[in-house]
């Protein structure tokens, strides 16, 4: 989600400096997220594998991985995620020059082999096909909402430079227009995920999983306001106020952490059963 939020505000800037520029600073953060990743997806299907066998035992198994890669729906989209890894290093190294290009287009790949997994793969038929659909959309359209508000800051601090001012200035405003539909898909792919898993709306809100979903849904509301607060209260007035400023990126910085907690939170949720 880093990967594709970050490539995708930069692809998104009209202006070349500023593009350049903050590719600079992000460089370093995107070939660690990269190399997270390949090392994450490197221990992945061993540790599936140990899961399903026998414990630690199994974890170089060869052939109870090789079982689990091609006979099972989670092994599936391993392979598939490690075959998009593989073809974005390869493209990095033949044509660095588009690398943001490679990397939005690899992570959003990577980010559909996520919607074969938990509980995107609970059902099958045409029902299946239309959940895991709409968990991609998910996926990248809060990808792209969480992921861009990194180099947002940046942008923020590009305002002091007089050779970047108007450039960031367009850029915000550009993406501030974009975060409705971000947000807006958000809210509705995530809506549609919950009918998807639960069925009809459930009052036992004692059960781990749907204790935890009524938080999750208040962090993303929190955060919707917030975001909501920026665009018509915050940013009408970056006119060079340094005050303005200062408050929008550390509205900003308050928005990556409950995102943080977000995402935190969707990682348990995948481990539970919502029944």
């Amino acid at each position: 989600m880093f990967l594709w939020g970050v490539s995708g505000f930069l692809l998104t800037s009209s202006s070349r400096e500023l593009r350049l520029w903050l590719e600079e600073r992000w460089s370093g953060a995107l070939r660690l997220a990269l190399a997270l990743a390949v090392i994450a997806t490197a221990f992945q299907l061993p540790l599936q594998t140990a899961i399903i066998g026998a414990g630690w035992g199994d974890l170089s198994n060869v052939s109870l991985a090789w079982s689990v890669m091609t006979q099972t729906t989670s092994g599936l989209a391993w392979a598939g995620k490690a075959g998009i890894l593989s073809m974005a290093l390869l493209a990095l190294m033949v044509i660095p020059a588009h690398r943001l290009v490679v990397l939005a287009l690899a992570s959003m790949a990577m980010l559909a082999s996520l919607a074969f997994s938990g509980h995107a793969a609970m059902h099958g038929g045409w029902l299946g096909g239309i959940h895991r659909a709409n968990q991609w959309l998910h996926l990248l359209s809060g990808g792209f909402w969480i992921g861009a508000l990194f180099p947002v800051v940046s942008t923020l601090r590009a305002l002091h430079a007089e050779t970047l001012c108007q450039a960031a200035r367009a850029a915000l405003i550009r993406f501030s227009r974009m975060g409705h539909l971000a947000v807006a898909l958000v809210v509705v792919t995530g809506a549609l995920n919950t009918g998807l898993i639960l069925g009809t709306p459930s009052l036992d809100w004692s059960h781990p999983y749907q204790g935890l979903l009524a938080i999750k849904i208040g962090l993303v509301l929190s955060m919707v306001s917030i975001a909501l607060f920026n665009r018509y209260w915050l940013v009408p007035k970056l006119s060079g106020q340094g005050g303005t400023t200062r408050a929008l990126e550390w509205m900003t910085r308050l928005e990556v952490m409950l995102a943080a907690l977000v995402l935190g939170l969707v990682v348990t949720l995948s481990a539970l059963d919502p029944y």
